[in-house]
């Protein structure tokens, strides 16, 4: 099974118990299909990346969050990075949640908000 599989299925029941409409992405990681869900209701509609931490906070590669983010524009969809924190659960990041550090970006945990907004 591959990493972060557990998690993917995690998010995608939380969100179909929220109301959305999600799909999962077969094949994410890759610059064709850099995201692991889409998902959306009424109101939202988003690109989810997912990330797990055993820390307060996640660094993810700068050219990672560039293929999210072009990825959605083609959609018409709101990017997002969803990270499950260990024994603190999930927050959900928008680009102006993520502080940029020379290649990377660095969500931290006291800037995710608890779903998406």
């Amino acid at each position: 099974m591959r990493k972060g599989y557990k998690a993917e299925r995690e998010l995608f029941n939380l969100l179909l118990q929220k109301g959305y409409a999600v799909v999962r992405v077969a094949g994410s990681g890759n610059p064709l299909t850099p995201c692991d869900l889409i998902a959306g209701n009424i109101k939202n509609k988003v690109c989810i990346e997912i990330k797990e931490s055993k820390d307060e906070r996640k660094y993810i590669k700068k050219e990672q969050v560039d293929m999210l983010v072009n990825f959605s524009k083609k959609f018409g969809l709101k990017p997002f990075v969803a990270i499950k924190f260990k024994r603190k659960g999930w927050k959900f990041f928008s680009l102006e949640d993520l502080d940029k550090v020379e290649s990377f970006f660095v969500a931290k945990i006291e800037k995710g908000k608890n779903f998406l907004e």
